[in-house]
């Protein structure tokens, strides 16, 4: 399922050697240095990130859990994790993402060469024809400010062309600063086309290499070190795979409605709506089977404790009358902040497949999904971190409900509106399931409208 992106790290760290329009110290390396890239420690991670004067000051020395930004990206560096090099018993250093340009997924790299560590930032951005068995979309190379370095179109898991910049914009190389526009959809760049480069299936360019010749083809050295699997071997926060950025809650929502454990557990809690406390289930995953942890919350309360020990796929509850007030109909705002902090405490098992659930009083069953982990980290960050952004989305949940009921819509429509509004750009996904939990659909809002698109 997985393509070989270290192909691309691989392109990538050969371009960075002979990149002469940045002021980095590269200027007269090749790839004969390539042997001499080391591990940037967690220690020496911070400590590099902190002293850059490129991050805005306000935010250094407040702790790990504040994100750090340039203009360009934000990074959060309470999640900074290590991926093994293929063939050396050296690490690239690993760090979630976000950038000015949207829906694109994206890590900060960093890696010492020759003693000094060196900061990439490595964007994807998929097509609407990429699968889960091979990339297809772009792939764009910035410093920490933004600043041009490669970009190339991927098509079934293999470069097709890298992108060069236009004549007439030739003299934007070295820039201060990032491109105002996205530079692959802001019409500055010409593809040329890869010479030599493989088939769809074979693994990317065939005449990428570091310093011991091609990976693929003729001449192949399997022996090669240093190319860099972009996805998988870390104790990072969820998967870190570029293809499952941007997942399909239906398909995993299909899934569901044919599990009958899956099932059977929503009917369990279902059962207990008649209780002043909201219970459910902590769930672990393991091959093709799931561990079901029981939980519950305090008598008269709308509360009930997420915090897992292990890492979970998932957890369901219920919201109930609780202290003389019925529960909301969907999640709240505290259900929402659950799965941002379970992803940024590494609880998630994978974030591609984790599903939240609830089910209430109203009759009501729902899920959220996360479709696109760069946006929930970004929304999290912005909206989630602190109990004064917290209340803040409380009030605001609040208030879009009290906007629209009862005079606009009933309390379901209503609640239901009111989530969507607030959920705008958090990259989770709403489902509605029915009674007997066999089908499900996405939830959306259109103007003052809600539509359910069904999933089966």
């Amino acid at each position: 399922m997985r393509i070989k992106i270290y192909y691309y790290l691989l392109m990538f760290l050969c371009i960075i050697y002979s990149c002469s329009h940045y002021d980095n110290g590269l200027e007269g390396l090749n790839k004969s240095n390539s042997n001499g890239i080391t591990t940037v420690t967690v220690e020496e991670a911070k400590a590099y990130l902190n002293n850059n004067e490129l991050f805005k000051t306000g935010e250094k020395g407040k702790g790990d859990t504040i994100p750090l930004s340039t203009n360009f990206v934000t990074l959060f560096q309470d999640q900074i994790n290590h991926e093994p090099l293929i063939n050396s018993d050296q690490k690239m250093t690993v760090i979630p993402a976000v950038i000015a340009y949207p829906k694109y997924y994206s890590r900060v790299v960093l890696f010492r060469l020759e003693d000094r560590i060196i900061a990439r930032v490595f964007n994807m951005k998929r097509d609407q024809s990429s699968t889960d068995k091979n990339f297809t979309g772009v792939i764009l190379i910035t410093d920490l400010e933004g600043n041009f370095s490669s970009a190339y179109n991927v098509k079934d898991g293999s470069i097709t062309h890298y992108l060069v910049y236009k004549i007439r914009e030739q003299n934007n190389k070295g820039v201060v600063g990032f491109i105002p526009d996205d530079p692959i959809d802001g019409g500055i760049l010409d593809p040329v086309k890869v010479d030599g480069s493989s088939s769809s299936g074979q693994g990317g360019i065939r005449d990428v290499w570091l310093a011991y010749g091609p990976q693929t083809g003729s001449g192949a050295n399997s022996s090669n070190s240093g190319s860099w699997h972009y996805g998988g071997g870390s104790s990072g926060a969820g998967t870190n795979n570029p293809e499952e950025a941007a997942t399909n809650p239906c398909k995993e929502m299909k899934k569901k409605a044919d599990d009958a454990e899956f099932k059977g557990k929503l009917n369990e809690i279902s059962e207990n709506l008649n209780l002043n406390y909201e219970t459910g289930y902590l769930m672990t995953t393991n091959g093709t089977s799931t561990a079901y942890e029981a939980i519950e919350g305090d008598p008269n309360k709308h509360e009930i404790e997420l915090s897992p020990t292990n890492p979970i796929s998932g957890y369901m509850h219920t919201h109930v009358v609780g202290d003389s007030k019925t529960g909301y109909s969907t999640f709240s705002m505290a259900d929402v902040k659950a799965i941002y902090d379970i992803y940024k405490a590494n609880k998630m098992q994978d974030h591609a497949s984790f599903v939240a659930g609830v089910v209430s009083t109203h009759g009501t069953s729902y899920t959220l999904m996360i479709n696109d982990i760069s946006s929930l980290i970004s929304f999290g960050a912005t909206y989630l971190s602190t109990d004064s952004d917290f209340y803040t989305m409380e009030n605001l949940y609040d208030k879009a409900f009290e906007a629209v009921y009862p005079v606009f819509m009933p309390e379901i429509k209503a609640r239901e509106f009111a989530l969507l509004s607030i959920l705008e750009g958090s990259g989770l996904k709403l489902m509605k399931g029915n009674s007997d939990f066999s089908q499900w659909g996405v939830v959306n809002q259109v103007g003052m409208n809600i539509n359910i698109s069904n999933c089966n």
